[in-house]
């Protein structure tokens, strides 16, 4: 990984869609809230299966929300280093000390340092994401 280097920029443009997304998730939980129970439906397996969804739409909603907290970070993979830059601060840490996981259903994926402190959240959909969670863990199972 030496002179090789990742950059993660997660711009205030992608915080819009962001919310814009969030807001589209509350609508159609409402919408299959009250489709199921207002309707008064008499197969009760309908039931079941739009409270799953929701409770699926819930876990993305707050995962994505989540990844709201961390925008206008930029995090750089380099000679097996991760710099960390949050306005005017730099973190560094070594990417065998970093643990990356995906969050299952909302393609978020979250970084945590040694003592378990968390990094950030990253939206798969960002631009170098996958690419830098595929770094960590290369460097980590090595």
């Amino acid at each position: 990984m030496h002179s090789h280097e990742i950059t993660f920029e997660s711009q205030g443009g992608f915080k819009i869609m962001q919310r814009v997304w969030l807001g589209l998730l509350v609508i159609v939980m409402l919408a299959l809230a009250i489709s199921s129970f207002i309707m008064n439906q008499q197969v009760w397996y309908f039931n079941v299966l739009s409270l799953c969804m929701v409770g699926i739409l819930l876990r993305m909603g707050y995962m994505n929300y989540r990844c709201c907290q961390y925008f206008n970070t930029r995090l750089v993979v380099k000679n097996n280093m991760l710099y960390h830059y949050t306005g005017l601060t730099e973190t560094q840490y070594q990417l065998h000390d970093i643990a990356c996981s995906e969050c299952p259903v909302s393609n978020v994926y979250k970084l945590t340092n040694a003592q378990g402190q968390i990094i950030a959240y990253l939206n798969g959909f960002l631009p170098n994401s996958k690419k830098l969670t595929n770094a960590i863990e290369k460097a980590v199972h090595k």
